[in-house]
């Protein structure tokens, strides 16, 4: 039997691509401030749902707080559902992929 490990590592860096290639703050303009308040929000203890992508605007919504947040950090929520609105899939997981990315790195600490 062959080793799958090249295959494995050619599929992962090939789902990757995406992540890599959606710079939100450049390709769409998305506010920075924005884009750290959302990646803020989806960096928990407990990573959200793999279907947090598709639906991230009402996960946002949905969690203790989140008004609150929003209004001290200054973040219009019409204006953050409607930035989040037109997203790709793809581009939206560049944010949840930004927040994984954040608690791998806080666990290094």
């Amino acid at each position: 039997m062959a080793d799958p490990t090249p295959v494995l590592r050619r599929r992962l860096d090939i789902l990757d691509s995406p992540i890599i290639h959606c710079a939100l703050r450049v390709t769409r303009q998305f506010p920075e401030a924005f884009y750290d308040f959302v990646v803020s929000h989806l960096d928990l203890p407990e990573p959200p749902a793999p279907d947090t992508v598709a639906h991230l605007a009402a996960h946002l919504a949905a969690q203790p707080g989140y008004d609150d947040d929003a209004r001290r950090a200054g973040i219009d929520s019409a204006a953050l559902f409607a930035a989040l609105e037109p997203l790709t899939f793809a581009e939206a997981l560049a944010l949840v992929d930004a927040a994984e990315v954040r608690r791998a790195e806080r666990r290094r600490l």
